[in-house]
């Protein structure tokens, strides 16, 4: 699920315009460039039924949105939400059932002095 979410996030020329191809996995590189987005899964949460799995999961998966400021960085994250919150169809292959956005949140890295949003994303799909 997360390589489609990586492919989806790729292809979507709204965030591309701002990030390019800074989208990775858990973290930004030693020496990164800005803006970026980094991703995780926080929670794999799978549905089962008295049957057994159902083949229906509902993963949590955070994205961490990175800028020199607070203005580019919520600009990143509006631009991400308009692209996911809602979402329903193909990512990658994933089935995507629906995506909701759970929670978003503001930080600054001090040590870095990078601006960060932290969205959490529920994001139903049928298991491959």
């Amino acid at each position: 699920m997360e390589a489609g979410l990586f492919s989806f996030l790729s292809g979507e020329q709204n965030v591309t315009a701002l990030v390019g191809s800074r989208i990775y996995p858990l973290k930004l590189p030693q020496a990164a460039t800005y803006p970026a987005i980094t991703y995780q899964r926080v929670s794999g949460d799978r549905i089962r039924s008295l049957d057994g799995p159902s083949g229906l999961a509902d993963p949590r998966i955070q994205l961490d949105l990175w800028d020199k400021t607070y203005s580019g960085v919520k600009a990143l994250a509006d631009t991400v939400r308009g692209a996911l919150d809602g979402f329903r169809g193909l990512m990658g292959t994933d089935n995507i059932g629906g995506v909701l956005l759970l929670s978003d949140s503001d930080f600054y890295e001090q040590g870095v002095e990078v601006f960060r949003v932290i969205q959490d994303y529920s994001i139903w799909h049928k298991e491959n």
